[in-house]
This record gives C-alpha cells, structure tokens and sequence, in this order.
C-alpha cells in the first residue's frame, strides 16, 4: 500500500508541535522552574532579602516573617544578585541607576529597620567596598573616598602609587591592593598584584606596606577573592609556576620587626575542596511544584519561591529543613505574566 507523501508529512508534524512547544522559551519576564517571582535576593543573619516582582525591596525577619523594611520601586534603578551587605552597622544594599546623559551610577543605601527609612544614600560611578566599618569608593581622580558605615559620614582620602584594585578592612584597619594601571575594576582572576598598603581605618595614614611586588594571583570564581585580611597579615593566593604545591600556593605578607613594612614568606596548603549543595534544600526541592523552587539554605531554613500561590499572588515560604515544615509564609504581588501568555 502507498501512502500519500504529504498526508504522511502532516501527521509527523502534529506529532511533532506537543515537543517542540516544550522547547519554546516561556514569555518575557515570566517565571519559570529557573526563573521564578524571586530573582534577586539573599539569606543573611536573622533576615531574608529579596526583590518582588515589581521591583519593590522587602526584607523579613528569617525567624518570624515579620517585615523589617520595606521600600517602594525605583523605575531608573536594578537590582542584582550582590546587592546585600550585611555589616554590623546595618544592612547595606546596593542597586544600578540608570543615567540618560552621564555614567550609570552605582547606588549604597543603609536602611534603618527601626525608623522604617534611610539612614543615608552615596552614588558612586565606580564599585565600591563595603565591609565592616567603612564604604570606601574610587572616585575620578583616582583617589579613594573612606566613609562610616553608621552614619555615611566621609573621613578621609587616600591616593595609592597605582590603580587600586581590591580593598578589604578588617579590625579598624584598611587593605588596599594595587595592580596594573591600565585596570579599573577591582581585583580578578590572573591579575598581577603589584603593591600592597595598610591603612588607620580612621585617618587614611598609611601604616605599612610592600612595593615593587610581582604576585600572579590564582583564577578564583566569581564573587570571590584571591586575597584574605584579618587586620594584620596579609594572604594572598598565588600560581605555583614551578609546581612546587600540589595543591595551592599561599604567600603570607607579615610586618618586619621595626613594623614599617610588610615582607613575605610561602607556603603550601591543600587544594580547595568542592562543597556540594546543601542536602535538605535539593530533598525539598525534588516535592515541589514545577514553578515553585527552592532558592537557598541557611541556619536550618530552606527559601521557597512560589510564583503561584493561592488567590493569584506569589508566595514565600520558610520550611523547616529538618522535616520540611511551614514555619511562615509571605504573599505579594506575584508575577503580571505566566509562561502561558
């Protein structure tokens, strides 16, 4: 029996449209199992932050639920997945503002649980370091800009010999990392350290460091650092060219005996181990609807993202991570489009 070439071709097709439709990305803006209502958020000490859907910034107490703050949208600025800081001055977010006819602006906010407000607000062109007591910028000259983190007051300048590169402030004390000039972000994977200072983290005034150094950092992953201070010594995370480590080179940056300079010495330490996922969120994970996920683990809690929650909103839940119980949920405004139109 013959069969007829185009009918033949019509019924591969309509075999076909059920699978292909499953390959088609889902609409703009709606979420899917790897895009859901929640995208920009983070779990911190005794808080959990995040961004809804319309751009509005919610912070909940972890244990509770309770909102601790809540700030309408700013439709010229966005988020991003390192906009937290949390300092023990306060939690410190950072947002993106677009500019029409200048540079874009990088945002710094501490919020102020108590007084539901801002406590203070610095735009810088350039990113800037948040750490324990201080927000230091780059600013155009070159120089960088010190600040307190309590009250955003500025305190000092400081114009390193070379482009800074990675600042870190530890114990009222300020690192600054210096690299090739002709870099102008901070810090990255295969950059060549080239001068290292310690600074009074209330004056700016230099108090040690090391110059003329040729240091080739190790390819480290994003958002992470090469470099480790802890207010005294310096650890800088090195390339063993002559493969004399199996595992990782450390060069350790330590104050000579007269305590004006900072002088050197190696050594080797096992290679990084690889830490798998946390187990309670991937079992959580695996009961979960096809657009609910589970977003992270900390201190015993697993973050769900449910993008279609009862009464058309989307939903928040904190599971226990144990047993998987609701120990509280938020609703808000869920997501205005579905993967279905």
């Amino acid at each position: 029996m013959r069969l007829n070439g185009r009918r033949m071709r019509t019924a591969t097709l309509r075999r076909l449209i059920p699978c292909a439709l499953l390959l088609l990305p889902a609409a703009s803006g709606a979420p899917t199992p790897f895009r859901g209502a929640i995208r920009v958020y983070s779990a911190l000490a005794g808080k959990f932050a995040f961004m809804q859907p319309d751009g509005s910034l919610t912070v909940l107490d972890s244990a509770t639920g309770k909102v601790l703050f809540h700030a309408e949208p700013r439709g010229d600025e966005r988020y991003t997945w390192n906009s937290f800081f949390d300092t023990p001055h306060g939690l410190v977010v950072r947002s993106y503002r677009w500019k029409l006819l200048t540079r874009d602006e990088s945002v710094y906010r501490r919020l102020d649980f108590e007084r539901q407000e801002i406590a203070w607000e610095v735009a810088s062109t350039r990113e800037c370091h948040v750490g324990e007591d201080y927000l230091i910028c780059p600013d155009w000259r070159s120089r960088l800009v010190a600040r307190q983190l309590a009250d955003g007051r500025e305190l000092w300048t400081y114009r390193p010999e070379r482009a800074a590169g990675e600042v870190l402030d530890r114990k009222g004390r300020v690192l600054v990392t210096a690299h090739d000039e002709d870099r102008q972000d901070l810090l990255s994977a295969r950059d060549y350290v080239r001068a290292l200072a310690i600074l009074d983290g209330r004056t700016g005034r230099e108090l040690r460091a090391a110059r003329d150094l040729d240091v080739v950092v190790v390819p480290v992953s994003y958002g992470r650092s090469a470099v480790a201070f802890d207010g005294e010594h310096v650890v800088v995370d090195v390339i063993s060219w002559d493969g004399a480590c199996a595992g990782r080179l450390l060069r350790t940056f330590t104050p000579r005996a007269e305590g004006t300079d900072l002088v050197s010495e190696e050594r080797c330490a096992p290679a990084e181990e690889r830490h798998e996922g946390p187990a309670a969120r991937d079992r959580i994970a695996g009961t979960l609807g096809v657009f609910d996920s589970a977003l992270v683990e900390r201190d015993g809690q697993v973050f769900v993202d449910r993008p279609y929650a009862a009464g058309g909103k989307a939903q928040l839940d904190c599971l226990e991570a144990g047993t998987g119980r609701i120990l509280w949920s938020y609703s808000f405004p869920g997501p205005t489009r579905t993967p279905f139109y």
